[in-house]
């Protein structure tokens, strides 16, 4: 039994770092294509399990000090049930990923970006943006959700 137990917790320890990595590699494949606005779509669906992330790269922020973040938004559609997780991915000008903001939705995602800004989806005629003037914001709100930065 304890070996039973060993051999399957080492399988869900490998499978999780596979899927990580596999994630990653699909993030920097889109991050050198360098096509800003594109939906790249990865599907990885079997039968009625779903496994479809959709990347977008959304482009370039730079501080007022001059460092440089590329941006992308990721929504993961998941599971029997469909569920979804989105967030904003944040890199290095050398595409080495820093961290990510959870949104609860797909409509909290940026559609792009424009004068140095995070550029969110217009809600009931109010478009909220977040710019990173001063690095990278450890907490956004946007129509009403917030979300704090997740560092790697």
């Amino acid at each position: 039994m304890l070996t039973y137990l060993k051999t399957m917790l080492i399988c869900v320890f490998l499978s999780f770092n596979v899927f990580k990595a596999s994630a990653q590699d699909e993030r920097i494949t889109v991050l050198n294509k360098g096509i800003i606005g594109k939906p790249f779509i990865f599907d990885k669906s079997k039968g009625k399990d779903h496994d479809k992330t959709t990347l977008k790269y959304l482009g370039k922020l730079t501080t007022k000090p001059g460092v440089t973040y590329k941006i992308m938004s990721s929504c993961w559609i998941w599971g029997l049930s469909q569920r979804t997780t989105s967030r904003i991915l944040v890199y290095t000008a050398q595409n080495k990923y820093i961290g990510n903001y959870y949104m609860s939705t797909t409509d909290v995602l940026p559609v792009k970006i424009a004068r140095n800004q995070l550029i969110f989806k217009d809600v009931n005629g109010v478009s909220d943006s977040i710019n990173f003037n001063n690095g990278v914001p450890k907490y956004i709100i946007v129509n009403g959700d917030d979300a704090s930065f997740d560092r790697e």
